[in-house]
């Protein structure tokens, strides 16, 4: 399953909140979270979280999307991947 976000909460750097945000969305299993930079608020909410990894675009693997059960994806993210494998060719 693929969920794409507009972006994560960066100004929240509570496991807590994030683990709420995975519950809201009901992403369970092995999820990995995609966005454009890896920040420390990122690995700050999600350094403890067992079943999550954070990922930026430009270091995607097929290996990481097909060993994810639920896939969330930012904006900017998917914008950047875009841009990096060159979908935007007329």
């Amino acid at each position: 399953r693929i969920k794409l976000v507009e972006e994560f909460d960066r100004k929240s750097v509570k496991v807590k909140a994030m683990q709420a945000y995975l519950d809201k969305i009901v992403a369970d299993g092995s999820i990995l979270l995609l966005v454009e930079n890896k920040d420390e608020a990122i690995s700050r909410t999600t350094d403890n979280l067992p079943n999550v990894k954070v990922v930026t675009a430009r270091y995607l693997t097929v290996f990481d999307v097909l060993n994810a059960d639920f896939l969330v994806i930012e904006q900017t993210a998917l914008d950047a991947i875009q841009t990096w494998l060159g979908s935007n060719k007329s």
